[in-house]
């Protein structure tokens, strides 16, 4: 299979008309089709591997006769080096293109996750998990590849479905991890060697899923000529079409504050029903505020969209271990409170999303031309002349 013509080529801007203008989820043909794919599989076999030790926890607790505190310090050291690695592998996907740099990830991930069978100590378990971790750098991967293959018209949909069917992985891996576990004791196996040995299908996959993103996939068109994280990319293209720039901006607002005030809300429920609603809903937000946000992502830099994927990805990792270590120092009076106080200091951060401002912007031409006819309908700037008019058409 043809290459990209140089590794510069995977991260310089592709040309609209080569990227794909619609997503057709049945189809697998390349270049575009098979790369969305390869990148929300490879996504989602890394997030499985990452996540495959916490189904597991209890009994490596008691393997390694591992304290309550030892456990939470393994668990923030396995997300806290993803912030890490998606700031680091950012700059290796803008050089090397987004598929041999997922390939590479996945193997080197495959190593660790072998390893762990073989622990003994507590701080084994820390390092191996320190290094697994940087297997959610993947995501920043995904997002670029994505990038590089879809219209801006439909890329925040793209994103946002590789984004939502990956993030599964993290999931799944309690069904599957518990299932080999349960299988290899049916076969005979004890508890001890039964949860070593489970880390073998992990790791195997990883293997497989890295020879598949590098055999099969590529990183630009160039060689031819789950839900709610979904509705988040599907509405913020939407708005796109409306309103430009400034719809997909007013988009990550309203979801963002909209979460901010379902989870303040949340605080004050006094059932465990009204509780359990308030929560799906928020998750719902939630994940439709990041589908939005990497909808957003594209417009930043056509020159180095993994780095930029990796910053923003690394960003809400860092918030989520910002907010648990705030949790678990016991500054709040009640758990309450603090969810409380997390719902304020989301609705005051949703209020920065204005400042992205379209001049700050990698913007289309044709998103310039529906700004600019929006600020005219408020009573800003005077109206085009006929050659302008002429030649705003010829752009579109």
């Amino acid at each position: 299979m043809a290459e990209p013509e140089t590794t510069k080529a995977s991260t310089a801007a592709i040309p609209e008309a080569e990227k794909a203008e619609k997503i057709v989820l049945w189809s697998f043909a390349e270049p575009h089709m098979r790369a969305f794919h390869l990148a929300w599989v490879a996504f989602f076999v890394a997030f499985n591997a990452w996540f495959a030790i916490a189904p597991l926890m209890p009994v490596i607790k008691a393997s390694l006769s591992l304290t309550k505190s030892q456990v939470q310090i393994s668990n923030l050291t396995a997300v806290g080096s993803t912030v890490v690695g998606r700031v680091l592998i950012g700059p290796l996907c803008d050089r090397y293109g987004p598929k041999t740099t997922m390939a590479a990830l996945l193997l080197a991930g495959a190593v660790p996750v072998f390893c762990i069978g073989f622990v003994q100590t507590w701080q084994g378990l820390v390092v191996l998990r320190a290094f697994i971790g940087f297997l959610g750098a993947t995501f920043v991967m995904s997002q670029a590849w994505t990038t590089n293959m879809f219209q801006k018209k439909c890329v925040g949909g793209a994103n946002a479905l590789v984004g939502g069917w990956g993030n599964l992985g993290g999931g799944s891996t309690q069904v599957i991890m518990v299932a080999i576990f349960a299988g290899l004791q049916r076969a005979g196996a004890g508890s001890e060697l039964a949860w070593r040995v489970s880390f073998v299908i992990p790791g195997a996959v990883l293997v497989l899923t890295a020879a598949a993103v590098y055999r099969l996939g590529t990183d630009t068109p160039r060689i031819t000529n789950l839900f709610a994280r979904w509705l988040g990319g599907y509405i913020s293209d939407r708005a796109n079409a409306y309103a430009g720039i400034k719809g997909r901006i007013a988009t990550q607002f309203a979801l963002v504050l909209s979460e901010s005030i379902l989870i303040v809300w949340f605080s004050h429920s006094t059932s465990q029903t009204e509780a359990t609603l308030l929560l799906l809903a928020f998750s719902v937000f939630v994940q439709a505020a990041n589908g939005s946000c990497f909808a957003i992502v594209p417009y930043v830099t056509k020159q180095a969209g993994g780095s930029v994927s990796g910053l923003v990805g690394a960003g809400g990792n860092l918030g989520a271990i910002a907010f648990t270590l705030v949790f678990l120092s016991g500054q709040f009076a009640s758990t309450a409170a603090g969810f409380r106080v997390m719902g304020w200091v989301v609705m005051a951060v949703s209020s920065t999303v204005w400042l992205l401002r379209p001049s700050l912007l990698d913007v289309d031409p044709l998103d310039l031309t529906l700004l600019t006819v929006s600020a005219l309908e408020e009573g800003e700037g005077e109206a085009p002349t006929e050659t302008d008019s002429v030649e705003l058409t010829a752009r579109a």
